[in-house]
């Protein structure tokens, strides 16, 4: 379906077009305060802006007398009301939002009424789409964008009512913790460096990427005006959490970035050979991966992806004793919480905590410990 179009001569009165150019009416009116918007019908049925608007002057002298007709057709569809939402958007994953509406939600429940939808309809979405092979996380979200487009039509009185995708993930409750990490050691990172050799832009993006914790995204999006190599800074200006976010550079990111002719400041430090944004990492990087580490890896959680190099990041500083917030600082995570499933890789302090108590100037000369150190216990007759 096409863009809102809302009529000049007819107010409250409006149409989209779908994909053959046909135009679907539409009418906005008041009740008891409430706003209201109907679909009335298309061209094909023989609907006009004219007929749309008295049809909506009926509505609203109907309503100023307490007779309010049923709304026709059973009103805005779940399609319908998602292409609103996202027509008002603005999430960075916008695209990735639409491409799943149009692959998932869409045929499943776009020309259900959303008056009509129920949390049982939700619920076998989900199952439909986890017998089609999708993952938890990614039928969830399913859920999550008819959830976020239900909230924002309540708020335009759109519709109406509790909301059912959200009381449907309420029923499947919490997904289930995700504890394992797959990250690169330094010698399967010196391997795949081997395997990407020849290729000079999956090399230098799989070593500034190991070295900085940068998503891909961020990389791809980098320009010349954000390498400040005078004082040893990259600027990820595109980043998931909407902020800049300043990472200082390490002498193998600097001499990859100095390696390479420098640009105009407004010119991409990588592009694909005809000069267009990365969209996804090179090809060459993604079949080494899969080559070297993701043969009979059924686990999509251990498969190892571009993203795995962020997560070899933070895990090997982790490992090093790094501070989690000296790491949130480098990673742009928005809480410390989102970092603590990595610190089970860390050094375990409360041993060293525990022996500060027993330091050279404190006394452990008594007996009685001499007995402990050498193995016997204590007889509580003595004590």
């Amino acid at each position: 379906m096409g863009a809102w179009t809302w009529s000049k001569k007819f107010v409250g009165v409006g149409y989209r077009k779908n994909s053959n150019g046909r135009k679907t009416f539409y009418i906005r009116y008041r009740v008891g305060g409430r706003r209201v918007m109907e679909r009335v019908g298309s061209e094909t049925e023989g609907y006009s802006l004219q007929l749309a608007n008295r049809i909506r002057q009926e509505r609203i002298q109907q309503a100023r007398h307490g007779e309010i007709l049923p709304a026709r057709r059973g009103g805005l569809t779940v399609e319908e009301l998602l292409d609103a939402w996202l027509q008002h958007s603005t999430k960075r994953s916008r695209k990735d939002d639409a491409q799943r509406i149009a692959d998932h939600l869409q045929p499943a429940l776009g020309d259900v009424p959303a008056a009509r939808l129920r949390p049982d309809d939700c619920l076998d979405l989900y199952r439909s789409l986890r017998e089609g092979g999708l993952s938890d996380a990614t039928a969830r979200h399913c859920l999550v964008i008819l959830r976020t487009a239900w909230n924002r039509g309540l708020e335009r009185g759109l519709v109406t009512g509790a909301n059912p995708a959200s009381m449907a993930l309420k029923q499947l409750g919490r997904p289930a913790p995700n504890r394992r990490l797959r990250y690169l050691t330094e010698e399967e990172f010196e391997r795949l460096l081997e395997a990407v050799e020849h290729s000079r832009a999956a090399w230098d993006l799989a070593v500034v990427g190991w070295h900085t914790g940068a998503r891909f995204g961020e990389l791809a999006a980098l320009r010349w005006s954000d390498v400040d190599l005078g004082h040893g800074y990259l600027t990820f200006r595109d980043t998931k959490a909407g902020d800049p976010r300043r990472v200082p550079m390490n002498v193998a990111v600097r001499r990859v970035l100095e390696a390479k002719p420098r640009g105009l400041p407004e010119v991409l430090v990588w592009s694909t050979r005809s000069g267009r944004p990365y969209r996804d990492p090179p090809m060459t990087l993604r079949r080494a991966m899969d080559r070297l580490f993701n043969r009979e890896v059924e686990d999509r959680r251990q498969r190892v992806s571009f993203h795995t190099l962020r997560h070899s990041f933070i895990s090997h500083l982790v490992m090093r004793g790094v501070p989690l917030p000296v790491i949130q600082s480098l990673t742009g995570h928005k809480t410390l919480e989102m970092l603590q499933r990595y610190t089970h890789l860390a050094p375990d302090a409360r041993w060293a905590a525990v022996e500060s108590l027993a330091g050279e100037n404190r006394r452990t000369e008594s007996p009685r410990i001499e007995r402990l150190e050498g193995g016997s216990l204590p007889n509580p007759s003595e004590s």
